[in-house]
């Protein structure tokens, strides 16, 4: 599958999803959607590792019942692009792409189509990195000064998005760090058995 291809899905995404706003979530078309959304940037992230030699592995936490509360210019300006081996970080949990994703995946008809979703809520979601290598922060803050060269380039704000904004400033915002030196696979195992969890403490 080209990028191209994976954008043109992302779009009819979209469609779809605003067309089932309002719908029962939880039914087999709202599952399959998506499924299939998921799909899309486990391939999109594996084109980018394979592109740029650079590969983080994540692992996801969702509660059980999830909360939520309206981000504010101060969080988004928390937000870092930077990552170390076992960092926690609050999860994107956003169905769509941010202009940081469409800047990644070069995807301007989702820009010129105003479907750009970027992060509103603060959630129970919770994501727990791996990078792979010691020289991915150089590589993550040079990625940070193309993206604001991209909009510029590409002239964002002539379809409403000013990449100036706090809303706008990539990366995730950083939680807390595991203490011991697990790996991914470690992790994995350990959670394995617990599809759910109703409690996530931080000390």
């Amino acid at each position: 599958l080209s990028q191209e291809r994976l954008n043109y899905l992302h779009l009819k995404f979209h469609e779809y999803e605003e067309q089932l706003q309002g719908e029962q979530t939880g039914t087999p078309t709202t599952n399959s959607l998506r499924e299939l959304n998921v799909l899309i940037h486990q391939i999109e992230q594996n084109i980018g590792a394979l592109n740029s030699g650079v590969f983080t592995q994540y692992l996801i936490f969702l509660l059980k019942e999830t909360v939520t509360t309206p981000m504010d210019s101060a969080d988004h300006m928390a937000k870092t692009l930077e990552l170390r081996h076992g960092d926690l970080m609050l999860g994107y949990c956003t169905v769509g792409k941010s202009l940081f994703h469409c800047y990644k995946d070069n995807d301007l008809d989702l820009i010129k189509n105003r479907v750009v979703r970027d992060q509103v809520v603060i959630s129970s979601e919770v994501i727990c990195a791996f990078p792979q290598k010691d020289d991915e922060q150089e590589f993550m803050r040079a990625n940070c000064e193309r993206f604001y060269e991209w909009c510029r380039d590409n002239r964002v704000e002539d379809y409403g998005y000013d990449y100036q904004l706090p809303i706008h400033r990539p990366g995730n915002i950083p939680l807390g760090r595991i203490e011991q030196d697990y790996s991914y696979q470690e992790i994995s195992e350990i959670f394995r058995d617990y599809q759910q969890m109703s409690l996530f403490e931080m000390r």
